[in-house]
């Protein structure tokens, strides 16, 4: 049974719009030694399709990943929204800071445009300027955060954006330790190590862009709605799901649930099967809520555990659905036919009251 992602994956598309980052040879080493630790999944953009994709990366505690895209998209800007798609949710001005503060070293102008925080995600829109630098266009780098001077940063995940004038800007969604946000409270976001590109090798380079901000994230959280479902989907042939609990915000949606499908020898052994069934969220009248592109799952091969983060770009009411679905066997042109013709296993179906 072919999931969306390997449907998908058939499309022709013009690869000269894009580009392929390579790893080196320490992520690869990274990569083999993460067997024994985490699996994070990144449902994102790639070389291949930039409309949906389904990449695998084995890394132990802490994951980067990293996507590309063209300014050839003309929409794209400054904001968050804009870099994910979301075009019918309102809200996240409502919750976002626009800084436009910027700081220089080694030649390289970093530019804070946006910041966001919520329980367990930073999210940090920033454009590098690296034309003094001269000697690459693109510097691979990832931001550590520290609220009131402690670092609570995990990883994430980067979409590059480039622009007609030699500029570039990245979104970085960051995990972040469970700590205290109902306050005022002091953030540093500091760029401090990266890498480049320079005559086909791999070069570090160090410098210091720190961006001190204050923020306040007691809103966000008294918006969100954590429930406890703790139920149980069977869908037969092994495919079990313990639905544990949902989150609802104002701009996304965290599901949890186990699988014994989520399993380190089953991983090793390359089966994949965990990946069959997917899930979306719908309103009662069967329409998706979320971005189908901005979902980012992570999952734990010893526990079972799988967390998967998805940005709503529709209003979310006073009810929804938790749907399990398959893929279709058949290729699809575009993402909304494919998503029109999924297999939606309706009657397992979790339906949650948020009021």
């Amino acid at each position: 049974m072919k999931n969306d992602y390997e449907l998908l994956n058939e499309t022709k598309v013009d690869f000269s719009k894009y580009e392929n980052i390579e790893l080196n040879d320490l992520e690869k080493k990274k990569m083999k030694n993460g067997l024994r630790g985490k699996i994070y999944i990144k449902k994102k953009y790639n070389r291949k399709i930039i409309a949906v994709a389904s990449t695998v990366l084995i890394v132990g505690a802490m994951t980067i990943n990293t996507t590309v895209v063209r300014a050839t998209i003309g929409q794209l800007g400054n904001k968050l929204e804009q870099f994910l798609g979301i075009k019918n949710n309102k809200v996240y001005d409502d919750y976002k800071k626009v800084i436009g503060s910027s700081v220089k070293d080694k030649d390289i102008t970093f530019t804070l445009n946006e910041f966001l925080i919520k329980k367990g995600t930073a999210i940090v829109n920033v454009k590098v300027d690296t034309r003094e630098f001269k000697k690459t266009k693109v510097i691979t780098i990832f931001p550590n955060i520290y609220i009131d001077g402690e670092k609570i940063s995990k990883g994430g995940s980067t979409i590059y954006k480039y622009n007609d004038d030699g500029t570039y800007e990245m979104l970085h969604q960051i995990k972040l330790k469970d700590i205290d946000i109902n306050k005022d409270i002091k953030v540093d976001i500091e760029y401090s190590g990266g890498e480049y590109k320079q005559n086909g090798k791999e070069k570090g380079i160090y410098g210091n862009w720190t961006f001190s901000i204050n923020d306040n994230g007691e809103r966000i959280t008294q918006n969100t709605k954590e429930i406890d479902i703790n139920k149980v989907i069977d869908l037969g042939n092994g495919y079990i799901y313990s639905i544990r609990s949902i989150a609802v915000s104002p701009i996304d949606i965290v599901l949890k649930y186990n699988t014994t499908l989520m399993d380190e020898k089953k991983i090793k052994n390359e089966e994949y099967k965990y990946r069959d069934i997917s899930f979306t969220i719908m309103d009662t009248n069967k329409n998706v809520l979320i971005l189908e592109n901005g979902i980012t799952s992570s999952g734990d091969m010893i526990t079972g555990h799988i967390e998967c983060s998805m940005f709503l770009d529709n209003e979310v009411q006073d009810k929804l659905l938790i749907v399990p679905y398959k893929g279709p066997d058949k290729k699809y042109e575009s993402v909304e036919e494919l998503i029109k013709n999924r297999e939606y296993i309706f009657d397992e179906a979790i339906e949650i009251e948020l009021e």
